[in-house]
């Protein structure tokens, strides 16, 4: 007489069970990183939208740091700094001085940022909204600053931007910039 199939022995039983456990684990391990990185992003993501540059930039942190995959987590991460370092004075956050100090650093760690994602995303379809980014950042702070090499990377990066996506919708923008660039006095 054959044996039933349709009654699993109970070390039949534990052994689905086991997989089953070890199979939710295996899930749990891939999966959590990338909920809780969302969740990061979420809340970056409103305090973005409310104002709080500071308080998006501590939640978008912790948003690439749990899952360093997530390239809209650093392209929020960039406008966070951007935008708390240029905003912080007019919410008289920090005198003229700190404020200086404050947009250095974020326009630094911005630059940072960036510099990261282009790293870790080489062929991602919006590696020319990052190299724009990053030319930004350079040209932002050769208003500011004043420097001659800020102002020549800030050049170098539209260069860079025009020369490997001729076609981005960027590419008119960063030729104006080179332009304008190109015209101020050393």
């Amino acid at each position: 007489m054959g044996r039933n199939f349709s009654q699993p022995t109970k070390l039949e039983m534990e052994r689905k069970r086991i997989l089953l456990i070890s199979f939710l684990l295996v899930v749990g391990m891939i999966a959590f990183p990338v909920v809780k990185s969302g969740y990061y992003f979420i809340k970056g993501l409103m305090a973005f939208n409310q104002g709080f540059e500071g308080e998006s930039v501590r939640y978008l942190e912790k948003s690439v740091k749990t899952n360093p995959n997530f390239l809209e987590a650093y392209m929020l991460l960039t406008l966070a700094y951007t935008e708390w370092g240029s905003s912080s004075l007019h919410y008289m956050e920090y005198d003229e001085e700190g404020h200086t100090k404050l947009k250095s650093e974020t326009l630094g760690k911005a630059e940072v940022v960036l510099k990261t994602a282009l790293s870790r995303f080489p062929y991602h379809h919006f590696r020319d909204d990052i190299q724009y980014m990053l030319g930004r950042i350079y040209d932002e702070d050769s208003k500011n600053s004043g420097y001659v090499w800020d102002k020549n990377k800030a050049i170098q990066g539209y260069i860079q931007l025009v020369s490997e996506y001729p076609h981005s919708r960027y590419a008119q923008k960063a030729k104006k910039r080179i332009e304008a660039l190109a015209c101020v006095k050393q």
